[in-house]
């Protein structure tokens, strides 16, 4: 019989408690001298074996047989001993050229699900048997594992109100988003719907001041302006064409970007100071403005030499819109007070109040339209003439400017050189 046969039947005898424990360490004894003489493997496994039956000692029979038949995944103790080389020499060659009896064949349905059931309990078992070694053996480790496992618990139970917690401050937070921007909606149709002296700005004058300034920065960059002076696509001015007739057929948006009508007299005037002011301190804005206007000019008396019906039908096109437009009651009357407004009070009150026997002016005779040639002969006089104006100006402008430079170079020459020669008080021109 084997050690291993020997070991059942003295694990399986219920003996009292103390003779058992003397039988097993003799056992274990006997398997270290019956393997003495074997291979370091052989050797090693006899060690562990025998450390394993010494712990055994001290724990119930049916606990010990248990962990001896199903804990060898472990290798706390195999079955038997294991095959030599030549043992599994023979084998093999006694097996070779046999047909396994369970060839071609699969297990049912009802088989696999009975291997299952019975897997799923040994793994159960021996999970089992290993925490009751470890409550038993070793209860420093089995606290750890207990802590671990509540610790594992409270993290989930933490992340999980963490996450609702995140999810009802995000709906929270768009709930407050949706409704400012209702309120922010509301305050600027409000805002809109009254006069424009009464009108609050939503940033104060400091705010407002700074914004500009950065503007007017942002616009002295040669690179940001070069890069807002680009050219938009056909299609794409297509798209913003539609969009913006879309837009004009709402009388609001009309109203409040119709052209006299959307700045109050005062934003007109501070507009007015300000071009004023850049005209004639901004030479390089001066230059810019008058040639974006010569070459706009240029440009429309190009297009129509060029082609004259297409000008004539673009002409036409805006004649019938702006007739179509007259013919609106509302538009009318805006253009007319917008007119009158403008012509000042006086101007009406007169046309209004005059005299009903002062006979209307006639009506001046208008003058012959010139040709093509006429008007190309005379746009080019005109350049000519420019030119040489410019040339003029530009000429009269660099003297007056190396006049000066002279005049600062020389400002006080006459007084140092007195000073120097010692002589008198210094000088100064009459009349000063």
């Amino acid at each position: 019989a084997s050690a291993h046969d020997r070991e059942t039947r003295v694990s399986r005898v219920d003996m009292p408690r103390s003779r058992e424990v003397p039988a097993r360490a003799r056992l274990a004894s006997l398997l270290l001298l019956l393997l003495a003489e074997t291979d370091a493997l052989h050797l090693a496994l006899a060690s562990r074996g025998a450390t394993r039956l010494l712990s055994c000692a001290h724990r119930p029979a049916a606990l010990v047989m248990e962990t001896m038949e199903t804990n060898t995944r472990e290798g706390i103790m195999s079955r038997g001993h294991p095959h030599t080389e030549q043992s599994r020499m023979k084998i093999s060659q006694a097996n070779k050229g046999k047909t396994p009896w369970n060839i071609g064949k699969k297990h049912s349905e009802e088989t696999k699900r009975k291997i299952a059931v019975k897997t799923r309990e040994a793994y159960l078992r021996r999970k089992e048997a290993e925490e009751m070694r470890i409550q038993t053996e070793e209860p420093e480790k089995w606290a750890a594992m207990l802590a671990e496992k509540e610790a594992v618990v409270t993290r989930a139970v933490r992340a999980k109100e963490e996450k609702a917690a995140a999810v009802i401050a995000k709906t929270a937070k768009a709930e407050a988003a949706a409704a400012a921007k209702v309120v922010r909606a509301a305050e600027r149709t409000a805002n809109l719907a009254l006069p424009e002296k009464d009108r609050k700005s939503i940033y104060s004058q400091e705010v407002r001041d700074k914004i500009s300034e950065g503007l007017r920065k942002r616009w002295r960059d040669p690179e940001y302006r070069a890069s807002r002076n680009y050219t938009t696509s056909d299609a794409t001015r297509l798209k913003l064409s539609k969009a913006m007739k879309a837009k004009w057929q709402d009388g609001a948006f009309r109203q409040r970007n119709t052209v006299n009508g959307s700045h109050s007299p005062e934003r007109r005037a501070k507009i007015a100071e300000s071009v004023k002011r850049k005209w004639a301190l901004d030479l390089d804005y001066r230059n810019r403005t008058v040639e974006a206007i010569r070459r706009s000019r240029n440009m429309t008396i190009k297009r129509r030499e060029q082609d004259p019906a297409a000008y004539e039908a673009w002409k036409s096109k805006i004649s019938e819109s702006m007739k179509a437009r007259w013919a609106e009651d509302g538009f009318r009357a805006d253009r007319l007070s917008a007119f009158a407004e403008g012509q000042g009070k006086r101007a009406v009150t007169r046309s209004i109040n005059a005299p009903a026997t002062m006979g209307a002016r006639p009506a001046a005779p208008r003058k012959p339209r010139a040709t093509a040639a006429e008007t190309a002969a005379k746009r080019k006089e005109t350049s000519a003439a420019k030119r040489r104006r410019l040339d003029i100006q530009t000429r009269k402008r660099e003297e007056a400017t190396a006049v000066r430079q002279n005049a600062k170079s020389n400002a006080g020459f006459e007084d140092r050189l007195r000073a120097a020669m010692g002589v008198g008080a210094p000088w100064s021109p009459p009349g000063s």
